[in-house]
């Protein structure tokens, strides 16, 4: 009990250093589709650059696996903090388009060396009964920071205009820099080996054979980051604003936007641990294959739906959905990674999730004038659709493996 507790404990602090540094990125959804025309950005522009910092995370999750091979956790943290740092600043000072590209995919590298830390802390941590909890409790606390981004800055936004709001957030990356020198102290996360254990006999030992299973898995976290961290959380703004105008009753639309998306990351942070702790109890597969489906429903509602009740409802079931299956989904990613190939198949992983979240945006809202954005959100709405095929399949396959 006392070293579940410390590993708990790990976590927590891991977990606070990605919190302040999503900060600017996860503002940057909110506004910079609002605020483009200002910038002087095309829609492929901001597409562009609401995807490159995913793009980019293809080369840099190696990236980072092989720094964390060479690096100590302080230097590595504190690095990768005080990267986020600069780049929310950049974001600030509206450079032209190609500087901006450039801090985006700094934001990328540093990313990646935070996320495969956090993963490997938890992993490290954790056993089978209790990897959905802890994967759950990263996702709870890290999405405070996407959470504090959207309601506060989009407020700071439409209050005192793009650069304060920026500002505002590149004041609250800076202090993940001491954080993580903090944090770092108290956390082991070799990449290779630890804690987690399979438990003799049970489902999630027999599942780790199955190529099939990660594969599912993989194509799962594409959808689902496609559908609710590309194309929903980049065009939100822009489904609102097309479909009611400027304002919504007595606020603006970028507000609105921004306290509909912070339900994304309010449901993270209340329900991504519960949510995950249930999946260690009924199983990945079932409950991945349910919260698809209900996610599949919600989009296809965001597309139809005429009303702003309807649309902020749909809205409201996909993210509840969204941190259910995020959950369940990097559980299952852990219980799929042998210990001494954790780095290398959380990587591949991450790749997939990173490419949905790429594509999302860039096709959104490259198409949002013509055809539109009806379009987009259905084709999510069918990826899901096929990777709950594709997650009944691997769960079929598993049950008529003998042994």
């Amino acid at each position: 009990m006392k070293r579940e507790a410390g590993g708990t404990g790990r976590v927590v602090a891991a977990s606070l250093v990605m919190a302040l540094a999503l900060l600017g990125d996860s503002l940057l959804y909110v506004v910079l589709p609002l605020h483009a025309a200002a910038l002087g950005l095309s829609g492929l522009q901001t597409g562009i650059l609401l995807s490159a910092n995913r793009f980019v995370r293809m080369v840099t999750n190696g990236a980072a696996v092989r720094l964390g091979r060479r690096m100590r956790a302080g230097p590595l943290f504190s690095g990768a903090a005080a990267l986020a740092a600069l780049t929310t600043a950049l974001y600030a000072a509206a450079p032209p388009f190609a500087l901006f590209l450039g801090a985006r995919l700094l934001w990328g590298l540093s990313f990646s060396a935070l996320r495969l830390s956090c993963f490997l802390t938890v992993l490290a941590a954790a056993t089978d009964r209790s990897r959905g909890r802890l994967m759950g409790l990263y996702q709870s606390i890290s999405r405070a920071g996407s959470f504090t981004a959207v309601m506060v800055g989009g407020t700071l936004f439409d209050a005192f205009g793009y650069r304060a709001a920026l500002l505002a957030m590149t004041a609250g990356t800076l202090l993940a820099v001491p954080l993580a020198a903090t944090a770092a102290s108290g956390i082991r996360h070799p990449l290779s080996g630890g804690s987690g254990t399979p438990l003799p006999g049970s489902p999630l030992s027999a599942l780790r054979s199955s190529a099939a299973a990660l594969l599912a898995v993989k194509f799962a976290a594409f959808a689902l980051s496609f559908v609710v961290r590309g194309v929903v959380t980049a065009t939100l703004a822009l489904l609102l604003r097309d479909r009611f105008g400027q304002r919504l009753g007595p606020v603006g639309v970028a507000t609105a936007a921004a306290w509909l998306i912070g339900v994304r990351w309010a449901a993270e942070i209340g329900l991504a641990a519960p949510l995950g702790a249930l999946s260690d109890r009924v199983g990945r597969i079932g409950a991945a294959m349910a919260w698809l489906l209900v996610a599949a429903a919600a989009v296809m509602a965001l597309a139809l739906a005429p009303g702003a009740l309807a649309v902020a409802a749909a809205a409201g079931l996909l993210f509840v959905a969204a941190a259910g299956l995020s959950a369940t989904l990097d559980a299952a990613a852990g219980d799929l990674a042998p210990p001494e190939q954790r780095a290398a198949v959380m990587s591949s992983y991450a790749d997939w999730a990173d490419l949905g979240a790429a594509l999302g945006p860039l096709l959104a809202l490259t198409f949002a004038g013509w055809p539109g954005l009806r379009p987009a959100y259905l084709t999510g709405a069918a990826l899901l659709l096929l990777a709950t095929l594709a997650m009944s399949r691997a769960g079929r396959a598993r049950a008529a493996k003998p042994g």
